[in-house]
């Protein structure tokens, strides 16, 4: 199975795990495989479950605070292919 790796990244504070859920929402509609890496957000909820929760609380106010205040660039960096 091919790999392909999404970095969301921005200062604290701009809305990088509810974008990141969003992304996972889309995707899984999609039909795709998706898996979080949830390091930081661990560190901060203590697990996926708790996480998850506390995302859920207002989601629909952070996603449009994320819509009218956030400028995203989307770039592609091409990695060397393995033989």
């Amino acid at each position: 199975m091919k790999e392909l790796e999404i970095t969301i990244a921005g200062q604290a504070g701009t809305g990088k795990s509810t974008m990141m859920l969003m992304f996972e929402k889309f995707l899984k509609e999609k039909g795709f495989t998706v898996e979080l890496e949830l390091d930081n957000e661990l560190l901060d909820h203590g697990s996926d479950e708790r996480f998850r929760r506390i995302m859920r609380e207002n989601v629909t106010e952070r996603e449009l605070a994320l819509i009218l205040d956030t400028k995203i660039t989307l770039k592609q960096v091409q990695m060397q292919r393995g033989d």
